[in-house]
């Protein structure tokens, strides 16, 4: 409540205070004897702006100082988040100085006009003949009902421990997150792992790994089909350029851009990293060497989220270890260019490779996607 209200060379007030007791207090008085001048004083103190024609005196500073007792506000935690020093008997002060400049205290910290009228908001609720600031307000109407019956105890007690609830809440959603993203990028890394089990380096020899033909990655095979006037594009990977000998960042990226200067079509560069921020670096790098390259991600969530990237800035991409429609209907959506279905290894585990294509197939013309499907991991013909 308001205890006392000093008023010191404000329009026609020179210097008075006034002291507020428990109960009603009324001010009466005649037309101009002065009481909408002693609300406009208060006014100062609940953060309005100041009309420097009130101040008559120019060449003395003008103030206002309002002391409150906060024991029945519950105001603390107010204090504490702002920074601000808390006492049961608050004071508050707004002074203008000689010069105009205006400048606002609680408790002689200063503080900014918006951080006043949020503390005062909740200390005087001002009422004009027609109009209530807060009496529709839910939080004053439980401020009103906590206060009549004394819960503010009890309400603290329940906001920090609300609080603890939402900070938990929060923990578990950021593990669920986790999770999630481990869960996605396992059928990526076991991918991986199957392809470099499938190197056998005990029994690797250099000389045969030389000389064989892997795939697209063979250089020969690849102008060969180009001469015939049959290949429409290459998609390769890292663990495949490997297998012939193709390793290091820079041997690599060469590789792909020999490939650009001798097929017509697309060609399907593949990232490394499972993670967002570094799927797009690598692919933003990839999309760099040439027109021709399509950035080749994993179907995994930031695989989808950075397909989307990519397809909003005019960057091909091939989404691949497609297993189900559901995941190609993903890729659709995103964006992507192609969709690489895995048959051969749906066959591994006696699953109708073509049946999936025809799913996707299905699903593609009923909702006009553009996407276009490219089969991948073909164990034969």
């Amino acid at each position: 409540m308001l205890k006392r209200l000093k008023i010191n060379n404000y329009a026609l007030i020179d210097s008075i205070e006034i002291s507020f007791d428990k109960g009603m207090t009324s001010i009466t008085g005649e037309t101009g004897a002065g009481k909408s001048i002693i609300l406009g004083g208060l006014s100062m103190v609940l953060g309005s702006r100041i009309d420097n024609s009130k101040i008559i005196n120019k060449n003395k500073k003008c103030f206002v100082e309002s002391e409150f007792d906060l024991r029945d506000q519950n105001l603390v935690n107010f204090f504490k988040s702002n920074d601000l020093d808390y006492d049961d008997i608050t004071i508050i002060r707004r002074e203008v100085n000689e010069s105009g400049k205006s400048r606002a205290f609680i408790n002689d910290t200063p503080v900014k006009l918006d951080l006043l009228s949020s503390l005062t908001n909740k200390l005087i609720d001002v009422h004009s003949q027609f109009n209530n600031l807060n009496i529709l307000d839910s939080n004053f109407i439980f401020l009103i009902l906590d206060s009549l019956s004394k819960n503010q105890d009890k309400y603290s007690v329940y906001l920090n421990r609300f609080k603890s609830l939402k900070v938990i809440e929060r923990q578990i959603d950021d593990k669920k997150i986790i999770r999630d993203k481990l869960n996605s990028d396992l059928d990526y890394n076991k991918f991986l792992f199957n392809e470099f089990d499938e190197l056998n380096f005990d029994n690797l020899n250099v000389e045969d790994l030389d000389n064989k033909v892997k795939e697209g990655d063979n250089i020969d095979q690849i102008k060969e089909a180009q001469d015939l006037g049959i290949l429409d594009g290459v998609t390769t990977n890292p663990s495949l350029m490997a297998k012939e000998g193709v390793t290091g960042k820079s041997n690599i990226l060469k590789h792909y851009k020999n490939i650009c200067d001798i097929v017509d079509g697309d060609v399907s560069a593949e990232v490394i990293a499972t993670d967002f921020e570094n799927m797009i670096k690598e692919g933003e790098e990839l999309a760099l060497l040439d027109d021709q390259i399509v950035v080749k991600l994993p179907m995994i969530k930031d695989g989808v989220k950075a397909a989307k990237y990519f397809s909003n800035k005019g960057v091909k991409t091939n989404v691949t270890l497609v297993f189900s429609a559901g995941q190609a209907l993903l890729a659709a959506k995103a964006g992507a260019t192609y969709v690489s279905p895995f048959l051969g290894r749906l066959d591994d585990i006696s699953t109708d490779g073509l049946n999936l294509i025809s799913e996707i197939r299905d699903i593609y013309d009923n909702y006009s996607f553009e996407t276009e499907i490219l089969a991948a991991s073909i164990r034969h013909t």
